[in-house]
């Protein structure tokens, strides 16, 4: 049986200048001071706040865990701009 289960989540962080992200509530961001402003719903929506390891504990951890212990197969996606932190 194949289960396939997608779960999305965003992390905003500071930027130099303004930043053309703003977070309403634990899962949705807005982009704004742009032409076309949009807004995005996601299961969690994650700021400056929190740390790295807070991230992995609550998006990463689990699949882990279960690749070693059950021989699941996983993949997570970091996508973001150069330099933005997606190694940490």
């Amino acid at each position: 049986m194949l289960v396939v289960t997608r779960r999305a989540f965003v992390r905003v962080r500071p930027t130099c200048g303004s930043s053309v992200w703003e977070i309403e509530g634990d899962d949705t961001v807005r982009q704004v001071g742009v032409e076309k402003q949009a807004t995005y719903t996601v299961d969690r929506v994650f700021d400056e706040r929190h740390c790295n390891e807070a991230l992995y504990r609550e998006t990463t951890m689990h699949l882990v865990r279960q690749v070693v212990e059950e021989g699941l197969n996983a993949t997570v996606l970091a996508y973001g701009q150069t330099s933005s932190g997606k190694t940490h």
